[in-house]
């Protein structure tokens, strides 16, 4: 190996990182520098390149058209990092500590803030026509709300809004400097307190909107055509909403569990997104984590895949709100297995007992077919086994249908019914005869329910962006909002923040929150 054979192969290996040792070897026979395939090898190793290129192989697609780096690694080191970046968060002083208490605790909490069911009459809906356009005496920085200003124009600049009739009005508005040498503005035009810089709307008009579009379940389209504006304003308003507002954690100092979530998906239409191709390009997924206690929607997020990398995005995100559960409920996904365990180390992961029972009983219509009574009797023994009162009687029942499988084995793909409940096993098992752990992941499915009731007037959202706005304001306002008079009587009129014991007096009502969206944003 001299230095000439070594210069020659590092700088081919440089000019062609794509290519194999037979390649490169190939190469230089061409160029007239016949070497050996364990030169090239023994020049690859001596000069670093093998360990080079094994390392950037690892973190980048390289090829004779391209040379990016590698999704799948960086998300895995992303993921990664967040997860280091959390367990030393949490080892010091939080932002925000999580509260797990028992459920008849948090019922207690309840009585004891004089917690009452919303009357029928939603105060979250009062009269069109306590809305008024008033004037603001008092000026202020519209920056840094100093109250030391002083006129700059002497002459008026006329706002033109529309009143309570819908009829076009005019009001004389100033510009003004403000004297507060740490503002960065200096000047600013005082416009009165209902009225919005380039808008026609008064306020009251758009805090209607909100209400109609969300807590009337309606659509832009109808919302619009309700107050007689543009489709384009409903959804700016709505936007403003969904971007502006506060985490719970931030109105009340920590967040309250029962420690025990429910987690699953749903999947949504959205036809404009950076998806690779592919018969699922149009469809993405919805994550909801949910308090199975308190109904309570903890989080929720949309993602383009329903994989692994997906799952545990989300419940990294679940994490660095503050929740740290004890137990994690989820559907019969693989996923989840091994990213709980990761995510959550000390959590206990369920699975629905429901969600078996309907595999299960899939799997028997498929396989046994015609053979109605066969399948029937070994559906029998599965449910009677998870019926048990005691985890002894559903081990012991459980045991002995195991021994007596070659029974119901009349055909061979029979067998996958016993692999899956042998695999499946113990993750159902520990709800049996807990006092923590709840049999099934319902809580989950009747937020998925209240958020289809929007959705399904949507037929989907056009983008990612516009899906992502409508989840953060379906979440405030799902948290807010009572359950009907209908509901069991544990949480009748009372909403999902109320049953996780927070002092329904700080829970702003929609008035107040985006009023001071729209102030904000003035």
């Amino acid at each position: 190996m001299t230095q000439e054979v070594l210069e020659q192969v590092v700088k081919t290996f440089a000019a062609f990182p794509w290519w194999n040792y037979k390649q490169v070897r190939a190469y230089l026979h061409e160029q007239g520098f016949p070497v050996t395939l364990r030169q090239v090898q023994k020049a690859a190793n001596k000069s670093g390149w093998s360990i080079l290129r094994k390392s950037l192989r690892k973190r980048y697609k390289i090829t004779a058209e391209e040379f990016r780096p590698n999704d799948n690694y960086l998300a895995s080191s992303l993921l990664s990092l967040v997860q280091s970046v959390l367990e030393k968060l949490e080892k010091g002083e939080s932002a925000t500590q999580e509260e797990i208490m028992e459920v008849s605790t948090l019922q207690k909490l309840s009585d004891e803030l004089d917690i009452q069911a919303l009357p029928s009459s939603s105060p979250f809906l009062p009269s069109v026509s306590q809305s008024e356009t008033t004037l603001d005496d008092t000026i202020r920085c519209r920056y840094c709300g100093s109250t030391n200003v002083s006129r700059k124009s002497r002459k008026p600049r006329w706002k033109k809004y529309y009143d309570e009739q819908g009829k076009l009005q005019k009001v004389a508005v100033y510009r003004y400097y403000c004297r507060n040498s740490e503002c960065s503005h200096g000047t600013f035009t005082h416009f009165p307190s209902s009225l919005q810089p380039y808008s026609r709307y008064r306020k009251e008009v758009r805090i209607i909107a909100v209400k109609l579009y969300t807590l009337c379940y309606s659509t832009y389209r109808r919302t619009s055509n309700a107050l007689g504006v543009t489709n384009a304003c409903v959804y700016r308003w709505v936007s403003d909403f969904g971007d502006e507002l506060l985490p719970v954690a931030v109105l009340f100092g920590l967040v309250r569990s029962s420690g025990v979530v429910g987690v699953d998906e749903k999947y949504v239409l959205v036809p404009k997104n950076d998806k690779k191709g592919g018969k699922n390009k149009r469809w993405m997924y919805v994550y909801f984590a949910v308090d199975v206690y308190t109904y309570d929607l903890l989080h929720i997020a949309i993602f383009p895949n329903k994989d692994l990398k997906s799952a545990q995005r989300f419940l990294l995100q679940l994490r660095a709100k503050g929740y740290h559960p004890r137990v994690v409920v989820t559907d019969l996904r693989k996923d989840y297995g091994g990213v709980i365990e990761i995510v959550f180390p000390s959590a206990t992961h369920h699975e629905c007992i429901f969600h078996a029972e309907q595999e299960i009983t899939k799997r028997c219509k498929e396989i046994y077919g015609k053979e109605g009574k066969q399948a029937d009797k070994l559906k029998k023994e599965i449910k009677k086994i998870f019926q048990s009162q005691t985890k002894k009687t559903a081990y012991k029942r459980y045991q002995k249908l195991m021994k007596e499988k070659n029974r119901y084995i009349t055909r061979k793909e029979a067998e996958s019914i016993f692999d899956f409940l042998e695999k499946h096993w113990p993750k159902l098992v520990n709800a049996i005869e807990s006092k923590i752990i709840p049999k099934t992941n319902n809580s989950v499915e009747l937020v998925i329910r209240r958020f289809n009731q929007h959705y399904q007037s949507f037929c989907g959202f056009e983008s990612i962006h516009t899906a992502s706005i409508y989840l953060s304001v379906f979440e405030k306002i799902y948290r807010v909002t009572p359950f009907s008079q209908d509901a069991c009587q544990r949480i009748r009129g009372k909403s999902p923040l109320q049953l996780a014991g927070y002092d329904c007096i700080k829970i702003p009502s929609i008035d107040k929150i985006y009023g001071e969206v729209i102030e904000m944003r003035r």
